[in-house]
């Protein structure tokens, strides 16, 4: 669960330095970029990391529901994996369609853009992390 959690904080970050590379950035600039972006007023990384941890802090009440209910362990390794996929897919899938905009000109695109990046984490990906967790507790169930 720390290594999804990792993973989702981290997504933002390293889709804006490979963003801003398929952009024509060059690397180091792009790594200097997104060093400003960590500590800039908008569009702030670290933020968008920590609301990428929502979803992940979801998951991590349904494993522990599972857990309190006398859920096997082996199954919930397959629930946590089924839930974080999906999670990490929506915080990939808006952070590319925000920072594709944004980069490499680093200009805020105005209103509606940016607002992906609170309602993917914040609407999306608790949504597909249910679906997956269903999902997964669907192949996983006893024969």
């Amino acid at each position: 669960m720390l290594l999804g959690a990792g993973a989702a904080f981290l997504v933002p970050t390293l889709i804006y330095v490979g963003t801003g590379v398929a952009e024509s950035m060059p690397v180091g600039e792009a790594l200097g970029a997104a060093a400003e972006q960590w500590t800039s007023e908008r569009q702030n990384l670290m933020m968008t990391g920590v609301l990428g941890l929502f979803p992940v802090l979801c998951l991590a009440v349904v494993l522990w529901i599972h857990r309190r209910m006398g859920g096997e362990a082996a199954r919930r390794r397959y629930l946590a994996a089924g839930g974080l996929i999906p999670i990490l897919l929506v915080l990939i899938w808006v952070n590319i369609s925000f920072w594709s905009v944004y980069l490499p000109a680093r200009t805020n695109p105005g209103f509606p853009h940016g607002l992906e990046l609170v309602i993917g984490p914040g609407m999306f990906a608790p949504v597909a992390m249910l679906l997956g967790v269903g999902l997964a507790w669907f192949l996983t169930r006893p024969a």
